[in-house]
């Protein structure tokens, strides 16, 4: 019994751990910083990057930008868009800026003030755009364009006026992570795991 026991635990950590860590959803770094680049500001410039989920549920933990920062008082907006057709469509999130102190060529990790879940099979957008039209930035890209893969799917930039609709074919360099959503059966050996430590007391 006591085998039995230690076996259900161990397999409900290791699924835990599992979990815990953070996997990529899609990707195209390292870019190789190269003439490509969409110039951001407030509203006349902003840049869209769409991707589709796979199977699966996911908690966001960060997207990972590589900028081009020229005014240290430069603060970037960037949020998550729901899909309308191919273009962004109506704003789920902002997420919270990193801390920008110096000056050039860097990658930065945009992270979710809270729980934010991006839904299997579900598309969705990145839009960059900033706070003000005076300290602006860019978003680097590769030469030749570097399509973004991983657990999601690519399925295009955009660029103009916020938000940005216009199609483009400047692909960023960026990167999302995230954490997978526990399925139910998982969650229910994790409940008896923990039932199990309680009965051995």
């Amino acid at each position: 019994m006591r085998k039995l026991v230690s076996g259900t635990i161990v397999l409900a950590l290791m699924i835990a751990a599992g979990q815990a860590s953070a996997d990529i959803i899609i990707s195209n770094l390292p870019g190789n910083d190269a003439t490509q680049t969409a110039g951001i500001n407030s509203g006349t410039r902003t840049k869209g990057m769409g991707f589709t989920m796979g199977a699966g549920d996911y908690y966001l933990t960060d997207v990972t930008m590589r900028l081009d920062i020229t005014f240290v008082d430069t603060v970037p907006v960037v949020e998550i868009f729901t899909d309308a057709g191919g273009v962004p469509g109506t704003s789920l999130t902002t997420l919270l800026n990193p801390t920008i102190d110096t000056l050039g060529i860097a990658n930065y990790s945009f992270t979710p003030s809270s729980l934010f879940t991006l839904s299997g099979g579900t598309s969705y957008w990145v839009v960059a755009s900033a706070a003000d039209d005076i300290n602006t930035y860019s978003w680097k890209a590769s030469s030749p364009a570097q399509n973004p893969t991983g657990i999601a799917t690519h399925i295009g930039a955009t660029f103009g006026a916020y938000p940005p609709s216009n199609s483009s074919s400047i692909i960023v360099s960026y990167e999302i992570n995230g954490r997978a959503v526990p399925v139910p059966s998982s969650l229910a050996l994790l409940g008896l795991g923990g039932l199990a430590l309680r009965r051995r007391r």
